[in-house]
């Protein structure tokens, strides 16, 4: 999940890393029929086929009536009733304890686990997504890989769809 206006300013190079991880991405871009109906796909989507949620939490973020009003309060419901359903979020420009207690503020969620925090100008944003998709790889394969081997979907011409069976989806 994230604020339409940071879509530049990160959000396509975590997804690019977590697709390189195997991480099965939900993106709205890819995955909803835009026009009516957007809440409620979302709703769906969110309590039926991921896995988990991660939050870019930006300052944008506190704008946003969608995330506030329906991301959040889904991805939560279903965490309540879903043990192997993970949350967490990525913070930028935004400390990851001031960002998780405004958030909370605005929407009674508590969001979880800091799975990163892009603040520091010092390294390259996209060392500092691979390292998050990293923390999230790992979140990803705790709830979601039990017993025994792991499988795997790969394709060398498409996109995998998000509810296709493996473990991993590498494309």
């Amino acid at each position: 999940s994230h604020a339409w206006k940071d879509k530049r300013r990160g959000v396509d190079t975590l997804d690019r890393q977590l697709l390189l991880r195997g991480v099965p991405v939900f993106r709205d871009v890819r995955g909803l029929r835009w026009g009516n109906g957007l809440e409620a796909q979302l709703r769906r989507v969110l309590e039926t086929e991921c896995s988990g949620f991660v939050l870019y939490a930006t300052p944008n973020v506190l704008g946003s009536k969608m995330i506030l009003e329906v991301e959040l309060p889904a991805m939560d419901e279903r965490r309540r009733r879903d043990p192997q359903f993970f949350a967490g979020a990525i913070y930028r420009d935004l400390h990851f304890s001031d960002g998780a207690k405004q958030i909370h503020a605005k929407t009674g969620v508590d969001l979880g686990a800091a799975l990163g925090n892009v603040t520091n100008g010092k390294t390259p944003l996209t060392a500092q997504l691979a390292h998050a998709s990293s923390q999230i790889l790992r979140e990803y394969l705790r709830t979601q890989w039990h017993t025994g081997p792991a499988t795997a979907q790969l394709e060398t011409r498409n996109e995998i769809p998000v509810g296709a069976p493996g473990l991993l989806h590498l494309a």
